[in-house]
This record gives structure tokens, sequence and C-alpha cells, in this order.
């Protein structure tokens, strides 16, 4: 496996168990840290297999809609790093927040290796795990 693979797999296992983390802190807390599904933001146009969206759904872990949601829609127009350099530390990864870092991940799950051209999906996690902190978002498809 590349270097690059193996940064992205280990921060999207990384982001995984950040979930887990804020779940079990959720059960363990009466559910105050638990995800908190926060609706749709309208962001760059994206279109696939004929069908187009300016929908995102946002989900928030430990940090506020608000926050998550403004957060989401500055990230969908950026275009993710092809490979790391002194401003990216992994193929993928986008600007993010300060203590923050955000990963684009391919809307199509085509794996690990695919950048996408923008972040029309992804997720960010906060560089302190305490408590933890993620958002998570992906296009919405008119049914």
């Amino acid at each position: 496996m590349s270097r690059e693979a193996y940064i992205r797999q280990a921060l999207v296992v990384g982001f995984v168990v950040l979930a887990l983390g804020v779940g079990a802190a959720s059960a363990a807390a009466g559910g105050a840290a638990g995800p908190a599904g926060c609706g749709v933001v309208t962001s760059l146009k994206y279109t696939y297999a004929g069908r187009t969206t300016t929908k995102y759904a946002v989900t928030a872990y430990g940090v506020s809609c608000s926050f998550a949601k403004t957060w989401v829609t500055r990230l969908v127009p950026k275009i993710p790093a092809k490979k790391p350099d002194s401003t990216h530390p992994f193929p993928g990864a986008i600007p993010a927040p300060q203590g923050w870092l955000c990963y684009a991940s391919d809307p199509l799950g085509r794996g690990a290796n695919v950048v996408p051209k923008r972040a029309y999906s992804g997720a960010c996690g906060a560089t302190s795990p305490t408590p933890p902190k993620k958002i998570v978002w992906e296009p919405l498809f008119p049914r």
C-alpha cells in the first residue's frame, strides 16, 4: 500500500473510531453528544448519471448544527488535494476550520484511492479528541 493510501485509510479509520467514540459518549451521557441530523444545506451543483442536486445532508457530532452547516457550505466547493504537499497532509484533504482535518470522499464509493473533483461528500474531525467532534456530509438527490 502506498504512503498516501495508508494515510487516507488511517484518516478514514480515525473518523470511524471517532464516530464510535461519540456514540459511546452519547449513550453514557444520555444522548448529549450523539449525532445530530442537521438537515440540508445548498451548495455547489453535483451531477451523476443524469441526476443533479445542490442539496447536501449534514450530520454533526459534538458540535452545533449551525457550525456544521456553515462549514459544509464552505467546504463542498473546495478542490481536494491530489497528493500530499505542505498544506495538504494526504490526498483528498481540503482546507479545514482551525483545529480540524477535513477529507473529501468519493460520493460514488469507488474506494480510498479516488479523489473527487470537489468535496461533494466528506468528513471533518477535530484534531483534539476530547470531546470528540465530527461533521459528515453527502449529496442528496431528488427521488
